[in-house]
């Protein structure tokens, strides 16, 4: 998607998506949310008792700031591009609300830092800063986030000389991960005009979003908040641990006391099981959760935390996908087929061998598996990875591994297909089904349909639906010719293949009249010396014959 943060921005296609893979998707919309899987956006809360400032953006126009707000660039880099200003999570669901944030930009030297500011706020005592604060990458640019205080001006990085927060990409939560709103003590400033200022630093880095920011008195009680109210292990494979680090943090203004952490669902676990601890006001502490699979399939579980908080208990939904590598991960371990048919399986957790066949029609591959396939007549066969739900690469080949096709995107989307291949009866043929991927492949279900269009024996009786001839003459070592008749005028194709199932001559693409004999010549003179098959296919039969080429 295009980010329009300013006219000056709007020059320059950015995007929201992972960043390196692919380029930019040019798109009038301004999006943050992009329709990516989050585990939970952030939920839109009020302010607390008394609130002095409080700004969640919804009501702000896109491409704008709020009444009062100001930004300014510090950086040491050449001029900025890219500015603060105000974007819905989705440009298709309004209901999701906005929030504000400044892009990354690459800069010729130094750094790019932007400093978003609120207007200027009056502390009292016991007065906190709340907000939700966010990345957008999970993958790790080196951008730093920062929270300044300013007790003087808000023209200047040299006004702004309080640091309360700092942030860097490893500990900054990102949109996917579901980040809630943390809170800073505000106290220091107790009777002081202050303003508040949300820096981003960065080099081709990450973007900075926050969202719903409150200066205000803390409840009375006990208010708990989770880094996340969900978390999804995905893939995890048996016999292994994964884990994930959870914050709770007390918002409130007494000291929130939790009585148990306990997780349930096979191979979840917590590493503190049933302990109580006592957290501060403007505290927090954190937790670890655990996926340790035994057997393959998809898990779902959840950890309940009991409190003295009013929401007691909270829950954490949890998930995972418990895999194996698959049977026929390797060439010997081909799964036999022989007949047309839907076949399925899966690429997750699958290798490649050593001195496995690299695919002619894309390098970037890998996570493969492999069926045996022999048919049960001559013909030739289709495969269709249409139904698969990743990028495909599919290639056919003999049983020691040379390669005979290659289709990359042929399918729906980024799935493969090849079409009539020949093949020969009771001939063990490869059928590998591998990954598209720059440096980690693609891994999904797999299903394809396979289907074997059988060789019509040719017929020359006068009630033939056709006839072609042998070729003469046969061998050859210059020209040969064949003729080929049809009753019933219909589209048909003459292709000459070798025996690695190549094309190596077309004689005809298009119509041919009824019961008009047509003469092709094959010149043999750049075919090498050995067997081929021209094979003749319209819409209602199939028939080869045999053509020697001889020096």
């Amino acid at each position: 998607m295009t980010l329009g943060f300013t006219a000056g921005a709007s020059a320059q296609t950015k995007t929201f998506s992972p960043k390196g893979e692919g380029g930019p998707v040019a798109s009038p919309q301004v999006d943050l949310y992009q329709g990516q899987h989050v585990r939970a956006l952030p939920a839109h809360k009020s302010g607390g008792s008394g609130a002095t400032l409080a700004e969640d953006f919804d009501a702000v126009e896109n491409g704008g700031l709020p009444e009062g707000w100001t930004q300014f660039e510090a950086g040491t880099g050449a001029a900025a591009a890219e500015t603060w200003a105000v974007l819905p999570y989705s440009a298709d669901d309004p209901s999701l609300g906005k929030a504000a944030g400044v892009f990354f930009e690459d800069v010729a030297s130094g750094l790019a830092v932007d400093y978003l500011v609120t207007p200027q706020v009056s502390i009292v005592n016991g007065d906190r800063l709340r907000a939700t604060l966010f990345e957008l990458y999970a993958a790790e640019y080196g951008s730093t986030y920062e929270i300044r205080v300013s007790t003087s001006g808000n023209a200047s990085a040299a006004d702004f000389t309080d640091v309360i927060a700092t942030f860097t990409e490893a500990t900054l939560p990102t949109l996917a991960e579901g980040p809630t709103a943390t809170t800073y003590d505000l106290s220091a400033y107790a009777g002081m005009d202050i303003y508040i200022a949300f820096v981003f630093s960065n080099d081709d880095g990450d973007a900075f979003v926050i969202d719903d920011v409150f200066v205000e008195q803390p409840p009375a009680g006990s208010v708990i908040a989770l880094s996340s109210e969900a978390v999804d292990f995905g893939i995890v494979p048996v016999g292994s641990t994964a884990t994930t680090t959870i914050t709770v943090s007390n918002n409130g203004g007494a000291d929130l006391v939790i009585s148990s952490i306990d997780a349930s669902g096979d191979g979840f676990a917590v590493d503190m099981t049933g302990t109580s601890m006592t957290v501060a006001p403007s505290a927090s502490t954190t937790f670890e959760i655990s996926y340790s699979p035994t057997a393959a399939g998809d898990e779902g579980g959840s950890v309940t935390i009991a409190s003295n908080a009013a929401s007691s208990p909270s829950t954490i939904a949890l998930s995972g996908i418990a895999a194996t590598a698959p049977d026929n991960d390797n060439i010997a371990d081909a799964t036999p087929i022989s007949e047309d048919g839907t076949y399925s399986g899966s690429n997750i957790l699958a290798t490649l061998e050593t001195d496995e066949p690299v695919p002619s029609c894309q390098s970037l591959q890998g996570a493969s598996i492999f069926w045996a396939y022999t048919p049960g007549s001559d013909g030739t066969v289709t495969i269709d990875l249409s139904a698969s739900d990743f990028d495909t690469i599919l290639t056919f080949h003999q049983a020691d591994g040379t390669e005979i096709d290659c289709n990359d995107d042929g399918g729906t989307g980024l799935t493969s297909l090849l079409s009539d291949v020949p093949v020969t009866a009771g001939t063990t043929y490869l059928i590998r089904v591998a990954g598209f991927g720059v440096t980690t492949a693609a891994t999904g279900a797999v299903s394809f349909d396979l289907a074997l269009t059988p060789v019509v024996a040719n017929e020359n009786a006068p009630n033939a639906e056709f006839a072609l001839t042998a070729p003469q003459p046969n061998p050859a070592s210059g020209a040969s010719q064949v003729s080929l008749k049809v009753e019933t005028s219909q589209s048909v194709n003459v292709v000459v293949y070798d025996l690695l199932g190549r094309a190596v001559a077309t004689l005809h693409e298009g119509p041919l009249a009824s019961g008009q004999e047509t003469t092709f010549t094959v010149n043999t003179s750049s075919l090498q010396a050995g067997p081929y098959v021209i094979r003749a296919q319209g819409e209602t039969f199939v028939s080869t014959q045999r053509l020697t080429v001889v020096r």
